[in-house]
């Protein structure tokens, strides 16, 4: 439904420049604040995601912290500064940190359907007040009810900003080092940004977007309508 146009690089390459960063530094108008605080109110309202089901993932009913899987060998990974120590440091901090929390790994869903291998060794799956999920559906739940979120590269740290969460991060994605995210894998910020600017730049300005019923160029908020009323059907 969207594609990202870059001149200079890709948004999952850290060492390069990419338009992406471009668009980080420019300074939004009020109508176009308002229109990313739109688009985040519509992203929760009609529970958008980057993997849209019709059905919904239910969050465990105790405290827990959400971690997330990534495919091994994914690009992001190697791009992003990470590597398979990053998930042992991810799951390390968690442990530690929230001794009271149950720690959810959440699978990605490429592993689910057998089409990929994960990055956290399943030897974590039988640790102590872990819970693994390996359902097919929407996660939007999952991120709402958790009490942080923490992730290497996986873009639904980019989606839990979006919900307001609090988010660890053990690589070098593109939403992290803007100051709205807890960098564990450097400290040094170029610059920081507002959630209103990270949203504009990165679902607005950075993508284009096709509609599938009319295959004719759209605005993000039409394919979000999309979705939504596709879920409803």
């Amino acid at each position: 439904l969207s594609i990202c146009y870059d001149n200079n690089g890709i948004y999952y390459d850290f060492k390069r420049n990419n338009d992406l960063k471009g668009f980080f530094k420019e300074k939004l108008s009020k109508k176009n604040a308002f229109r990313a605080k739109n688009i985040v109110k519509l992203w929760k309202e009609y529970s958008i995601s980057k993997y849209n089901f019709p059905s919904f993932i239910e969050p465990p009913p105790s405290p827990y912290i959400l971690l997330i899987d990534q495919i091994f060998g994914d690009l992001s990974l190697d791009y992003g500064d990470a590597d398979n120590n990053s998930f042992i440091r991810m799951f390390e901090f968690a442990i530690n940190n929230w001794p009271d929390h149950k720690i959810v790994i959440k699978i990605h869903p490429d592993v689910i359907n057998h089409k990929k291998k994960g990055c956290i060794h399943s030897s974590y799956y039988l640790k102590k007040n872990v819970i693994v999920l390996a359902d097919t559906g929407q996660i939007n739940r999952l991120i709402e009810n958790s009490t942080a979120v923490c992730v290497v590269t996986s873009q639904v740290g980019f989606e839990a900003l979006i919900y307001g969460k609090d988010v660890h991060v053990f690589g070098r994605p593109f939403y992290s080092g803007l100051g709205l995210t807890i960098d564990h894998k450097f400290n040094n910020h170029d610059f920081e940004i507002t959630l209103d600017q990270l949203v504009f730049s990165s679902l607005v300005k950075y993508q284009i977007c096709i509609d599938p019923r009319t295959k004719k160029k759209c605005e993000i908020e039409e394919i979000m309508n999309f979705i939504y009323i596709s879920r409803e059907a």
